[in-house]
């Protein structure tokens, strides 16, 4: 059953509780705090190879952590075991940075994909499931369904990505640097997607990015991971406005580069 718009916000639908993780022996999270709203744009910033990957990672159980919790809608999942946190990730879209396309499959069989794998249903209704999603991307050109991966642009290798992270018609869709390999105008396209589908489907969308004017467009909070840890975060213009060091060291280095 898909996420329904119209229902009435309860509580957080993502909550992360004093996340710590080392990788190949260096901490990566020193104590992530932090609270999503349902149906909101959250954007979390940072330098590259700060850890937001890494936190990305965890909300969906492909890592887990040294220490802390993470609720998924009420789950605290970093202790389930591999079977019930399938069960908890059919709630969940994500698109990869890199697309993470199937190269040997049609953008057809890629959006068909997680729903062959996961439901039962019919031809027909995959069929009508697929070209609903690839429409609401912008991918509707009939043509399209056939193309493979390497005939596509940046651009619709990643609506392509996303149509196919719809599929299952999430609660909370996770974007992993959404506009990164794609020219401005495409990335300007791809953030208005997001903002149109929290809006029109009551998705709750977390967004990892380094592209700061686009994340102040679309985010409804913004938080900063540095040093492991959430330095500051809240609704766009109150954060760029913050007396803070890490917020003005992190903006001062994103206008410099």
């Amino acid at each position: 059953m898909g996420h329904d718009p119209t229902r009435e916000p309860e509580g957080a639908a993502i909550e992360v509780r004093d996340l710590h993780k080392a990788l190949g022996g260096r901490p990566v999270l020193r104590g992530v705090d932090l609270e999503v709203n349902r149906g909101e744009v959250f954007v979390v910033l940072g330098r590259s190879g700060g850890g937001k990957t890494v936190l990305l990672k965890h909300l969906v159980g492909l890592l887990r952590p040294d220490r802390g919790e993470i609720f998924i809608d009420g789950v605290e999942i970093t202790r389930l075991p591999e079977r019930a946190l399938d069960r908890v990730r059919l709630k969940m879209g994500m698109l990869f940075q890199e697309a993470a396309l199937f190269d040997s499959l049609t953008v057809f069989e890629n959006v068909a994909f997680p729903l062959r794998e996961h439901t039962r249903l019919g031809l027909r209704e995959i069929r009508r499931r697929v070209r609903e999603c690839l429409e609401r991307v912008g991918l509707g050109d009939p043509e399209v369904e056939g193309l493979y991966p390497e005939q596509l642009s940046g651009g619709m290798k990643k609506r392509a990505a996303l149509a196919r992270a719809l599929a299952l018609r999430p609660q909370i869709v996770l974007y992993d640097e959404p506009t990164s390999g794609v020219d401005p105008a495409m990335g300007r396209e791809i953030n208005g997607l997001i903002v149109q589908l929290s809006r029109e489907l009551g998705v709750t969308s977390v967004v990892v990015t380094h592209d700061l004017e686009g994340a102040f467009q679309i985010a409804d909070r913004v938080a900063l991971l540095e040093g492991g840890t959430i330095a500051a975060e809240g609704p766009p213009e109150e954060f760029r406005a913050r007396d803070n060091a890490a917020v003005r060291a992190f903006l001062r280095l994103q206008r410099e580069s």
